[in-house]
């Protein structure tokens, strides 16, 4: 098959890991044998890294900033999508998949050119969107989506969103992960590994106060920056636990996954976590993950089998949850990897386009 995706997210030089999971799926689509076309709409140009031999073509959107109030809605909706429709490129292909909110991806009648099968793939929520005098807007002015486009949020949490803005949803399809052998773990017994942006919705100092409460045996890897990582580092300070902390900061992909390999429990608070690929990528590697109730966690994590689940900002159940695991680890990290096998891009993409009207 020609495919053609169109993203918002890719890799590049700046940030190697940023849409790491749109390459993924692209380099595994090519691997089953399709043939595709990469272009990255962004308002800003970026040096886009070649993945799996696609270099990505890049299209500039119009974007104003909200500051521009009432402008910016129409402007970086209906206008930019009606100047997309000019600007995209246009191979000749059977479907596209559409990695991107606006302008493109609840706009599609507004920029496609035929009615090809198309899928837009919405991997979260959008705050600035949800805001209640854009949502009304949105409701107002957005297309109605046509039958040949299915909506694909990644997780059940980001439904909620969609109705908000008026937007027909098809069903929930979770992100895939690459195939990768079991993890050798650590060294050191009871090593735990962090993989984030240090966002606060990503609640890092809820796992730095449930490691203040854990004893001198277990130790923490972060790998991830972002504007809380100055406050981490105080909190984990006035613990007293620097010599079992450790602050990695943003590496690059296979520094990362090296990290992650090392591994004998993998945790993640997250708050806001519309699917949290990173969790699939532990399971696959056999290492139990932990996360929290109410999240895109519950996509992947079946409490007690796979992993666990535990309530948002509560560093008690965490710590004690990290205990529990350790205990368990080998059964929940045989479990989790059964369950990771059956969701790699190769299974993912059978079931995109069998969605798209293309079984295998």
């Amino acid at each position: 098959m020609k495919l053609h995706i169109i993203t918002s997210l890719w890799p590049s030089r700046a940030n190697p890991i940023s849409g790491i999971f749109v390459a993924e799926h692209v380099s595994a689509l090519r691997e089953q044998g399709h043939e595709v076309w990469v272009t990255v709409v962004s308002p800003r140009k970026s040096e886009w890294l070649e993945i799996a031999g696609v270099t990505p073509h890049y299209v500039r959107t119009l974007h104003l900033p909200v500051r521009f109030h009432r402008l910016h809605r129409p402007i970086n909706t209906k206008l930019a999508a009606r100047v997309a429709k000019w600007t995209l490129p246009k191979p000749d292909v059977d479907a596209l998949i559409v990695h991107n909110q606006i302008p493109l991806g609840f706009c599609v009648p507004w920029w496609q050119s035929k009615p090809l099968p198309t899928a837009v793939i919405v991997h979260g929520d959008n705050p600035p969107l949800n805001d209640p005098d854009n949502a009304a807007w949105m409701r107002k002015h957005l297309p109605d989506i046509p039958e040949h486009v299915k909506v694909l949020p990644v997780g059940k949490t980001v439904v909620p969103f969609l109705e908000n803005l008026g937007v027909r949803h098809h069903t929930v399809l979770g992100n895939g992960t690459k195939y990768a052998e079991k993890a050798a773990g650590s060294s050191t017994p009871k090593l735990v590994v962090s993989i984030s942006n240090m966002h606060k919705g990503k609640a890092l100092d809820v796992l730095i106060d449930a490691f203040g409460l854990l004893d001198a045996s277990w130790r923490l890897r972060i790998v991830g920056d972002g504007p809380e990582r100055r406050a981490l580092e105080d909190q984990v300070e006035a613990l007293g636990i620097g010599q079992r902390v450790e602050f990695l900061g943003r590496l690059d992909r296979e520094a990362t996954l090296a990290v992650l390999d090392g591994a004998d429990l993998f945790a993640l608070p997250s708050t806001r976590e519309p699917f949290g690929v990173v969790y699939l990528e532990a399971a696959m590697r056999s290492i139990p993950p932990v996360g929290c109730f109410g999240t895109g966690a519950e996509e992947i994590i079946n409490d007690g089998v796979t992993g666990r689940l535990v309530p948002k900002r509560d560093p008690e159940a965490l710590a004690a949850a990290l205990e529990d695991m350790w205990e368990k680890r080998d059964a929940l990290g045989d479990a989790a990897r059964e369950d990771a096998l059956g969701k790699t891009w190769h299974h993912y993409n059978e079931q995109l386009l069998a969605i798209l009207g293309f079984p295998s």
